[in-house]
């Protein structure tokens, strides 16, 4: 099976996006090891039928992410590098 995305707006949402666009979110968390988030994966999991079953209402109700502040996760930022050497002065 070949799946192609094209977003036709949040009524036309399947069960099949979200299941690609969960697949692709974690894979990226896992590979990022600056970004500590398998523990939201695995509180997720612990009831992934019923949440799995009950987003995309949640998400066509609200029309998306925005109004939702339950589906909206924190930012943070992370400094790529730290050192205490100085740099040298031109």
């Amino acid at each position: 099976m070949i799946y192609r995305a094209s977003f036709n707006g949040w009524d036309n949402l399947t069960i099949e996006d979200l299941l690609v666009a969960y697949r692709k979110a974690k894979a990226d968390c896992f590979f990022e090891n600056t970004f500590p988030i398998a523990i939201k994966f695995a509180e997720y999991e612990q009831d992934l039928l019923a949440n799995r079953n009950g987003l995309p209402g949640q998400l066509k109700s609200n029309s998306g992410f925005e109004a939702d502040k339950d589906l909206l996760g924190d930012f943070r930022l992370l400094p790529r590098k730290l050192s205490t050497d100085r740099k040298p002065s031109f």
